[in-house]
């Protein structure tokens, strides 16, 4: 069991900005705006060459603090979690915790 390797639903990606996105409900209780990110997915030992869009959703207080600071970006790093609904559309949804830049 010393090999047991722990498993995480937490999230790091960064990458250039591509959309920024509110939602057209503001009387939202759960996501207040996505944004999507182009880069490079990567492992411990060696980046992937391809590239890949992520789309992050982010809560009322992500959100405001991300468009607070992405006038002075091309570029951020943000972290999350993931999460799991019972929709038919979007079933996994990648939710920003952490704004680094």
């Amino acid at each position: 069991m010393e090999n047991k390797k722990e498993f995480s639903n937490d999230w790091c990606f960064s990458g250039e900005i591509v959309r920024v996105a509110p939602f057209k409900d503001e009387n939202r209780k759960d996501f207040y705006g996505s944004v999507v990110l182009r880069g490079q997915s990567k492992n411990e030992l060696l980046f992937y060459s391809n590239i890949c869009e992520l789309t992050i959703f982010m809560r009322k207080k992500e959100w405001d603090y991300f468009n607070k600071v992405k006038k002075c970006y091309d570029n951020a790093e943000i972290c999350g979690h993931f999460e799991q609904t019972a929709t038919k559309t979007n079933p996994v949804k990648l939710v920003a915790d952490l704004i680094l830049n």
